[in-house]
């Protein structure tokens, strides 16, 4: 397996929106907290409305902004969105394929995220309650869970919430 983390491009634009539908199919539907798979697809169709290729460009543009894609043979398999434009810094998103999770992918690409941000200031990002391998990832790099999070993009055009908390890393 020859694997690569480098900064995307714009070339990357569809890779990373694929894979965004993609890990919310897998992660997101939960009969526990009435997640639906419909609710899902619903949110990954709306997410492709409104993407714009034009974004993305100036999102990697941006040397506020942080996106950096996996790749495994040649074939873009994950990526990770850090920006440090608010305080406390944030990580936005971190995806592997579900295929290539638990193969380090996710870890190489925490890594670069976290050297990127520094341990200036504080770090945060959100997780879905009962995404449990995500928190136990997270957890694994010094991140501990801050309490409920109330993110808007957690509502779903269905009007029901994926139930966030918030995890913290601390500067040093």
């Amino acid at each position: 397996m020859n694997s690569a983390i480098e900064l995307a491009k714009a070339s990357d634009y569809s890779a990373v929106t694929d894979i965004t539908e993609i890990v919310w199919l897998d992660t997101y539907p939960n009969d526990v907290v009435g997640i639906t798979l419909k609710d899902i697809q619903e949110a990954t169709a709306a997410f492709r409305a409104n993407s714009r290729e034009e974004r993305f460009v100036q999102l990697i543009s941006n040397p506020q902004k942080y996106l950096v894609v996996a790749r495994v043979d040649g074939k873009t398999v994950g990526f990770i969105y850090a920006r440090i434009d608010q305080t406390p810094h944030q990580i936005q998103s971190c995806y592997v394929l579900p295929e290539y999770q638990n193969q380090g992918i996710g870890g190489m690409l925490m890594r670069g995220a976290l050297e990127w941000l520094g341990n200036d200031k504080d770090i945060v990002l959100g997780v879905a309650t009962y995404n449990k391998k995500a928190i136990g990832f997270y957890e694994h790099f010094g991140f501990i869970e801050h309490g409920i999070r109330e993110d808007p993009a957690s509502w779903l055009p269905s009007g029901k919430r994926i139930p966030e908390i918030e995890m913290i890393l601390k500067s040093k």
